[in-house]
């Protein structure tokens, strides 16, 4: 609260207790956040690929702005919150932006990559619905904070572009698009009167949908069946295209 992390707080004070980690714990952990099964070859950037050149002031906006968040730290143990507080420094900030054009550009050793783009992993009590069970963990993997400010600097470039995808999606880049797409959905049904709504699930499909494989993977066949043979009303919530 002292952050003025208001919602966070609130949040953890409503949290899910945290389990203790006992080889069964870990195992569960494992199932639900595997190891990539396909092969994943990304090619690096060619030699002639235009380089980017990251605005120390652009940056400093986004760590005030978003990455001062109030997240817990990944593997390194850097904050967006501690970061605010460098980037309040002209040189500093001068040297987190090289940090960042490095990242983005791929200027950085193997083992440098590893370590970025490590996550901690941990787990949080699953309950069930209705009666507030706990039936499970659920996983969490933390990025590390530097990562997150490159992913953000290379958002805030693409924005203009990805205006497209905003209408029809609720996951990225909306503040309350969770609630908004609750909403939406909750009109839809109190209103329509011949359909149906169907909520499909997938385990850690995020995690586990291989990219290669795209609308072959098991994720893209089932909703493309769906949009095929079944008239619905279209809310794609997180863009599953």
């Amino acid at each position: 609260m002292n952050a003025s992390h208001l919602g966070r707080a609130s949040r953890a004070l409503l949290q899910s207790s945290i389990p203790p980690v006992t080889p069964n714990t870990i195992k569960q952990l494992r199932e639900l956040h595997p190891a990539r099964k396909c092969k994943l070859d990304i090619p690096k950037l060619p030699a002639t690929a235009p380089k980017v050149i990251v605005v120390a002031e652009d940056l400093r906006k986004l760590v005030t702005k978003h990455l001062r968040n109030g997240s817990a730290p990944g593997p390194s143990g850097w904050t967006g919150d501690l970061i605010s507080y460098l980037v309040e420094d002209d040189e500093i900030l001068e040297a987190i932006a090289l940090i960042v054009s490095d990242m983005i550009d791929g200027r950085i050793s193997d083992s440098s990559r590893k370590l970025l783009t490590a996550c901690t992993l941990m787990g949080i009590d699953k309950k069930d619905e209705k009666t507030g069970k706990v039936r499970g963990v659920r996983p969490i993997a933390i990025s590390d904070a530097f990562y997150r400010l490159a992913v953000l600097y290379v958002v805030s470039l693409c924005e203009v572009k990805l205006q497209f995808a905003k209408s029809s999606q609720f996951g990225v880049g909306k503040p309350g698009g969770s609630e908004r797409a609750f909403l939406r959905i909750m009109t839809a049904v109190e209103e329509g009167k011949d359909f149906v709504v169907l909520k499909t699930d997938f385990k850690n499909a995020f995690n586990a949908q291989c990219r290669v494989q795209g609308r072959n993977c098991e994720r893209g066949l089932l909703i493309t069946a769906i949009r095929k043979d079944v008239a619905i009303l279209r809310l794609d919530l997180w863009n599953a295209e």
